[in-house]
This record gives C-alpha cells, structure tokens and sequence, in this order.
C-alpha cells in the first residue's frame, strides 16, 4: 500500500507527458526498490477537454470497459504492457479514443471482476458489461449503485475478499 502511494505521488509531481512516457519513468523508478514478488498494476489516462480524448497507458491492469452511445455498443479498450517493477527499461504503449455525448468509461479493478458467488463462479467482465449496458441511460452515480447491487446479490453469501474500487465517466456533452 506505501508503495503504491508513493508510485501515485511520484506521479503526480511529474511534469505533463504521455501515459506511456510516465509510465516508463515511474517503472525505473521503482524497479531497483521492488522485490521480485511485488509488483504494481496500474492503468494511467489523461483527458484532454479540448478534443475530447482519453489517452491511457497499460502496466498489467484490466481494459476500460467503454459504453459507446453513438453505436450502442460495449468495448473492452486495453494496450499490452507488463506490471511496474516487473521489467527493467519497458517502453509502454498508449491509445486513444474519443468520448461522445453519452459515452460512459469505467476504470475498475479485478475485485469487481474477480468476486465470487457461493459456487466459486466469477462474477466477471461480461455480468459488468451487462450492468453498465443496462443502465446506460443513468447517471454515473445510479450505475455505480447498480455495479455495486448486482455484485451483492451475486456473491450471496459468499465473503468479498478482494477491494472493489472503481470510477465511472459519464458524457453529458
């Protein structure tokens, strides 16, 4: 956990780049201190107002789970790129797309996807979809609600032992 907030602040100090560049400065700097059964997944973006683009950068994390309203479509958005600290001097891909008026993107990690029900089924990455799918026409804070329900009712009473952290963006413009 102290590392994983140091990583953030270290983050936060660096100058405006890429993803993928901050990315590649963040694994070098925490490579040397890191032994070799930790590691760190992250998914870093950065939003630009003016043109509407998310830019994003991988190391081991889960895709973006993208809602496109334009074609009332689900997407899974990912690059390929190992977890920070696991290689020395890795070059991080990045990607980009546009977010529309009603477009929603949620950044969520594997508690979500990984929480069990009492048969030791996985909740998964296609009961989310179906979640945020069939709650596109809400806000943010209702499909959040939804996300959270539907894994309680799944799970039963099967114990949550994973943390469930999540962000949700919604398009209003």
């Amino acid at each position: 956990m102290a590392l994983g907030r140091s990583v953030l602040k270290t983050l936060m100090d660096m100058k405006q780049g890429h993803p993928s560049e901050e990315m590649k400065e963040l694994n070098q700097l925490i490579y040397e201190d890191i032994t070799e059964e930790m590691f760190i997944t992250m998914l870093h973006s950065k939003y630009d107002l003016k043109t509407k683009t998310l830019t994003f950068s991988n190391a081991g994390h889960n895709p973006l789970l993208v809602y496109k309203a334009a074609k009332d479509v689900m997407e899974l958005h990912t690059v390929k790129g190992v977890a920070l600290g696991f290689l020395e001097n890795y070059s991080y891909r990045e990607a980009s797309f546009v977010i529309e008026k009603g477009d929603i993107v949620v950044f969520y990690t594997d508690g979500i996807t990984e929480a069990e029900n009492t048969s030791s089924e996985l909740f998964g990455i296609e009961r989310l979809k179906d979640v945020v799918y069939n709650n596109r026409g809400r806000s943010a804070e209702k499909i959040k609600e939804a996300i959270l329900n539907e894994i309680t009712s799944f799970r039963g009473e099967k114990e949550q032992v994973d943390d469930i952290t999540f962000v949700i963006l919604k398009s209003k413009k």
